[in-house]
């Protein structure tokens, strides 16, 4: 539950919420804050960006991390839900954002914003192994991402993103690794995926159709900025797998992150 009181005041001076993910795109009715400020927002009469329905006529085209990197726009309040709260300001110009418990809001009136803490992002220890499934246990996934199942997370978007505080700060490059499938639902092709840091492509592969492969990427030192890093994997072409026939989940996936690691190289 979201503190009423300050949702309530920060809806006040606010004619657009902007809430990612948005619903269908990796957030649903469960998410903890979805229909309260949905509700909050309605008896306010805030426009918002997205809402709850009972049945999809059509199913929604993805784009959550182009609409987080968006410039803020003059009376929008942007709000990550769980899934993105931690890693999602990083995407924002500015970052203008704040930490509301479950969630993180994002505006150009930073008065409004006053008596709210910052946004943290809890450390990943180099060289261990985090599991990206339900059990998570570092909040790493930005917009881009479905809600993690108990052996991992799929991608729901041409550019999910993550981002990583190392701890220690490493003090040369470091090495990725990664335990992932691609998803093209043709066993003949494969799922083309980069991976860049900060900006800085840092490797490519080509992952056949339902394969678990291992990726490795080396990070050079350049490439890491002080304090948190931003990881973007870039997914050539997701696919649903029902216009394949192979299932009847409508979802657009691409990549499955099974777990990951970071070591100094």
């Amino acid at each position: 539950m979201v503190d009423a009181a300050v949702l309530e005041r920060l809806l006040a001076g606010h004619r657009r919420v902007t809430l990612l993910p948005t619903y269908g795109c990796g957030s649903d009715e469960k998410l903890p804050g979805f229909m309260q400020i949905l509700l909050a927002a309605s008896r306010r009469r805030v426009a918002a960006n997205t809402m709850y329905v009972a049945r999809f006529e059509r199913l929604p085209e993805c784009a959550d991390t182009v609409l987080a990197r968006l410039p803020l726009a003059p009376g929008e309040l942007r709000v990550f839900l769980p899934l993105a709260a931690h890693a999602g300001p990083l995407l924002v110009p500015d970052g203008r954002c704040r930490a509301l418990a479950p969630l993180s809001v994002c505006t150009l009136d930073t008065a409004a914003l006053d008596g709210l803490p910052p946004v943290t992002m809890p450390a990943v220890p180099l060289g261990q192994e985090i599991l990206a499934g339900d059990t998570l246990p570092v909040p790493v996934l930005g917009p881009g991402w479905y809600r993690p199942q108990s052996d991992g997370v799929w991608s729901l978007e041409h550019a999910p993103v993550m981002a990583l505080r190392l701890d220690p700060p490493p003090a040369g490059a470091v090495a990725f690794t990664a335990l992932v499938h691609g998803f093209t639902g043709d066993p003949r092709t494969a799922q083309h995926v980069a991976l860049s840091v900060n900006g800085h492509e840092v490797g490519r592969w080509d992952l056949p159709d339902g394969v678990t492969t291992t990726i490795n990427a080396t990070i050079p030192r350049e490439a890491l900025v002080a304090g948190t890093q931003l990881l973007r994997f870039d997914v050539a072409a997701p696919a649903r797998p029902m216009a394949h026939g192979a299932t009847n989940d409508v979802r657009e996936l691409g990549l499955f992150l099974h777990w990951f690691r970071v070591d100094p190289a």
